[in-house]
């Protein structure tokens, strides 16, 4: 594709929800950038998430959107002018929506493989295979641009401010970071594992930070039960870029299959990514250098596409079998390899 005669080619990254999905959105706005130097790379989302798409290098503005008042077709709403391409990296019917209402230009969508995630969910014994990365399927819809996917992953640039603020706020040396909040409780490692997890890692000399949105509160409040504020340090915000700030002065971060464990990874920290009933073989697990997955492999996993419904058995094994001082020795491995580097 060449942009018109007279002016820069112009994009439009549509991704409305949620957290983890968006940032894995960033190599798309990047690699846009880098295929045509002088475009304009606009990205839409709904208005809770607007501050994650501004800590990606490649976009040049944010536009966002109501959950209660999307634009009808055709209505605007969105950026003015002319559009090269609508990037849909949603497609669903609400995604659809805001595209056809922004008007003009090509729609290039991603392709959702909803048959080999219903089979590899529901009728392993069919077949039960690794569906290719999210990212990898984000740059398919970008392929008749010239964009072919490659092994990216997100990288995120925190704002100096933000991260000057945060450091004064947390004092000098290393930080392990902990992120026992998810979007649903059955995506959570136990209360009581993340604790013992902390208690191993102070015992061991380290500074603790336990993190989270305000959504993620009681998941700290309650992991964090008993340990004194001499012990470990506490940082919840809802504001994605004091999140990201944080998380990237972590050396190492443990995390439940969150957004928040996507965000880590794509400023920087080593990530540890616990996940019981989600699996790698979905295709959104962290890629970035250094991340770590801890996952039994068991037979029932994953269990459902997102892990967000209640275990079927009367134990969950595939949370219940990670012990706390088997993630610390990763972690530990993970933040002796930050220093010899």
């Amino acid at each position: 594709m060449k942009a018109r005669p007279g002016r820069e080619a112009r994009f439009v990254v549509l991704r409305l929800s949620s957290f983890g999905d968006i940032v894995l959105a960033e190599p798309v706005t990047r690699r846009l950038k880098q295929a045509y130097p002088d475009c304009r790379v606009d990205f839409a989302t709904y208005e809770e998430y607007g501050e994650i798409p501004t800590l990606f290098p490649g976009v040049d503005s944010v536009v966002t959107y109501s959950r209660a008042a999307l634009p009808l077709a055709g209505g605007g709403g969105g950026p003015t002018g002319s559009i090269d391409a609508v990037i849909d990296l949603q497609n669903n019917a609400r995604s659809r929506l805001v595209a056809a209402g922004l008007g003009g230009g090509r729609v290039l969508r991603y392709r959702r493989p909803y048959v080999r995630r219903f089979l590899a969910v529901y009728l392993p014994r069919v077949w039960k295979g690794d569906l290719r990365h999210t990212i990898d399927l984000y740059l398919d819809a970008t392929r008749s641009l010239g964009i072919v996917a490659g092994n990216d992953f997100p990288r995120l640039e925190v704002p100096a401010e933000c991260l000057s603020r945060v450091r004064a706020h947390l004092g000098k040396g290393s930080l392990i970071g902990i992120c026992p909040g998810a979007s649903s409780p059955h995506k959570m490692w136990a209360s009581e594992h993340f604790n013992a997890l902390m208690r191993i890692l102070v015992a061991q000399g380290h500074r603790v930070l336990a993190i989270g949105s305000g959504r993620d509160r009681g998941a700290v409040d309650q992991a964090t039960a008993g340990l004194g504020e001499g012990e470990i340090l506490r940082y919840i915000t809802n504001s994605a870029r004091e999140l990201a700030a944080v998380l990237s002065l972590c050396a190492v971060t443990v995390s439940n299959d969150s957004g928040l464990l996507h965000l880590g990874a794509g400023v920087g920290s080593r990530v540890v990514s616990i996940s019981g009933p989600t699996s790698p073989l979905l295709g959104f697990a962290p890629r970035s250098p250094g991340s770590v997955v801890i996952n039994r492999g068991l037979a029932c996993s994953p269990c459902s596409y997102h892990g967000n419904r209640p275990c079927k058995y009367a134990r969950m094994a595939c949370f219940d079998d990670i012990r706390p001082s088997e993630v610390a020795s990763v972690v530990n491995d993970l933040s002796a390899s930050c220093l010899k580097g």
